[in-house]
């Protein structure tokens, strides 16, 4: 009886087995629980063990995914806890691992929970520990921020300054504490440069604002450990917010310390930084400092050469200050050339070197130094102003080109020529900016310049100006194969009466062009200026440049003889002493008529033929005619044909020769042969 196998326990071995395979564990150890009441078997115990090991890895399982999802959420202590039971079920070391960590981090989440409690405190003193603390263990740098933001009111400044150092931008709240922290150290200007940033308003920090401007103004003059470019740079800043009048006198001290220390360190673009924009008046110590400089900025770099164009010229003319240059043993005059010659060479320098626009530079300099000798001997004379004496780049910049040009335009008469006179006053007209373009081969832009200015001033100069600048724009765009604004060259009319050297230069160019583009650009030119200005020099210079023109064009049969004859013919009319159209229309009618005798006798048009011989001023084309005569008489003696054909035809020839020249020879041979077959 007691090995009798109970009913049922196969089928409940069979479902614990299945339950065990499926990794079922709880239910399968109930099962094999309900066997072994009966079986008492130690293979079901066995198996027993099995599901209890299974139901504590499953639960493990369930412990750390619990754990995972808490870290998740923040709750780190409730997932240490479930680590560390998972640990004591599974004894992995990646657990014991995870746990330390969690236990670390637990302790940094109590620490911060504490820094921002005893923040709330106003406990700063302690706050800035803790987040001390806590960023030394999780090397967050936003802690650093944190601790700084509370060192700030606890008074601990310099600390606060350090952290924020070691961060390249800052905002919002940190950008204000920095800048407390900066005006609470001294450092007002660090302190409004931060403030500046922050886009908050209100009265408030407004007021906050001022009083830092105030404080730093107040120190500036008493710290003598600010370096002079931070001074400087504090200068600026106290007078773009309303300080100037008050502190002028110390700014313009700083300026002028800071620019002697650039000046010995050499740092002479830095100087033009803080010098420039120029005032709207300049001293005569200015002008002798101003000139230095720019020469000494143009000598390093050829991007200054327009500076050194205003104001080295300028300078050497200066009387107050070429006076007190020392001459040792120089004689002045001789000194003075040397200067002239020192800037000439240095444009030269660059020239050579091939800088662009060097040499544009170079022929400015070239007509400003005849341009400065003119202006100089007149002001000399007047006893004006040395000042007054200046390069027309100057004039304008500094306001005395308007009281130049008055003075001027009072003494013409002390101008050597007309010329003279109108050039130098155009200079200094309000059109004068365009000349100093023109005079840099600035062509387009000259032209355009004027037509941006008001005049009505200085007619006089300005239309000097006007013509001469829309002539030269002229030239310039026949001189680069470019087709020149039509009716340009109208304004050439009034320049060659007001400077009559401009039409004895245009004229030369036009009769030395050789291409075929620049003879028709100087025609069209001398075309248009005729109409308004018919002196001899521009009619005759029309008149040459229309037959060689018409001459190219027949050669290339763009043009009949007739077309040509009628170009000769207009070009004689301007000068009838042209003697390259004299000679060829004589050519022209000679092939023309030629052309008209064998286009008669290809025709059969013999009396027409014979009007053209006997009319003709050229033996050669009544020569021809008579060749064609002979060469017909010829062949009718050597022909065979009947008496009465050869005298009908006989007598035709006489009579066709008669018409054109009754003397002629062949009339002779003719009647002689008539006479012969007459009398048979």
């Amino acid at each position: 009886m007691g090995n009798k196998k109970p009913k049922n326990t196969d089928k409940l071995l069979e479902k614990a087995e299945k339950l065990l395979e499926k990794g079922n564990y709880q239910a399968a150890k109930k099962e094999f629980e309900k066997a072994n009441k009966a079986l008492k078997s130690d293979d079901i115990a066995a198996k027993i063990i099995l599901c209890d090991r299974g139901i504590e890895q499953e639960k493990a399982k369930d412990l750390i995914k619990k754990g995972k999802k808490s870290i998740g959420k923040k709750m780190l202590k409730e997932a240490l806890r479930c680590f560390r039971e998972a640990y004591e079920i599974t004894g992995e070391d990646w657990l014991k691992e995870k746990i330390e960590t969690l236990k670390m981090e637990v302790s940094d989440k109590d620490l911060l929970d504490n820094a921002e409690e005893a923040e709330s405190r106003k406990d700063y003193q302690k706050a800035a520990d803790l987040f001390k603390q806590a960023h030394e263990n999780l090397k967050d740098n936003t802690l650093l921020l944190r601790m700084a933001h509370c060192l700030v009111p606890a008074g601990r400044h310099r600390e606060a300054l350090d952290i924020y150092a070691s961060f390249s931008s800052l905002n919002g709240r940190d950008l204000y504490d920095y800048g407390f922290a900066s005006a609470q150290t001294g450092r007002f200007y660090d302190c409004l440069q931060a403030w500046d940033k922050i886009s908050k308003t209100g009265d408030q920090f407004r007021d906050q604002k001022k009083m830092a401007r105030d404080a730093m103004a107040a120190s500036m003059s008493a710290d003598t450990d600010i370096p002079l470019e931070s001074l400087y740079e504090q200068c600026c800043y106290l007078e773009s917010h309303g300080y100037g009048e008050t502190m002028s006198p110390f700014f313009e001290y700083v300026k002028r310390l800071l620019i002697k220390k650039l000046w010995k360190e050499e740092r002479y673009p830095e100087i033009h930084e803080l010098i420039y924009p120029w005032g709207d008046d300049v001293t005569v110590s200015q002008l002798r400092f101003y000139t230095k400089l720019y020469f000494r900025m143009a000598f390093d770099s050829p991007e200054y050469l327009d500076y050194l164009l205003m104001f080295w010229l300028t300078g050497l003319y200066n009387r107050e200050i070429f006076s007190k240059t020392k001459t040792e043993g120089i004689e002045p005059e001789r000194l003075f050339d040397e200067f002239v010659q020192t800037g000439e060479n240095l444009i030269r320098r660059y020239m050579d070197s091939g800088v662009k626009d060097a040499d544009n530079i170079f022929f400015a300099w070239s007509a400003q130094k005849a341009l400065m000798s003119r202006i100089d001997k007149l002001m000399t004379a007047l006893n004006e102003d040395p000042m007054l004496i200046c390069t027309p780049q100057f004039a304008f910049r500094f306001g005395l080109a308007e009281r130049i040009c008055q003075i001027i335009e009072k003494n013409q008469d002390r101008f050597e020529t007309a010329s003279d006179y109108l050039e130098t006053g155009a200079y200094y007209c309000s059109f004068g900016r365009g000349l100093v373009h023109l005079d840099k081969k600035e062509y387009a832009t000259a032209f355009e310049t004027i037509k941006t200015i008001e005049g009505g001033y200085h007619p006089e100069f300005e239309s000097y100006c006007r013509n001469r600048i829309h002539f030269e724009y002229g030239l310039h765009c026949i001189e680069t194969k470019t087709t020149p604004p039509h009716g340009i060259f109208e304004a050439a009319a009034d320049l060659f009466d007001q400077a009559p050297e401009m039409e004895t230069m245009f004229i030369d160019k036009a009769i030395n062009a050789y291409e075929d583009e620049y003879i028709k650009y100087f025609e069209t030119a001398l075309k248009e200026i005729v109409d308004h200005h018919p002196s001899p020099g521009v009619k005759n210079a029309l008149s040459y440049l229309m037959t060689v023109s018409g001459i190219k064009q027949s050669n290339k049969a763009l043009l009949n003889l007739r077309m040509l004859e009628t170009v000769l013919m207009k070009a004689l009319k301007l000068n009838p002493e042209n003697e390259l159209a004299k000679t060829t229309l004589e050519k022209v009618k000679k092939d023309k008529e030629m052309d008209e005798l064998v286009n008669a006798l290809d025709r059969f048009k013999f009396n027409k033929a014979a009007k053209i011989a006997a009319e003709t001023e050229n033996e050669e084309v009544a020569e021809m005619f008579f060749e064609f005569l002979t060469e017909q008489y010829n062949q009718l003696e050597q022909a065979d044909i009947e008496p009465e054909k050869r005298i009908l035809m006989l007598n035709e020839l006489g009579k066709w020769g008669s018409r054109a020249d009754h003397a002629h020879p062949l009339l002779q041979d003719i009647h002689e042969s008539l006479t012969r077959y007459q009398q048979g």
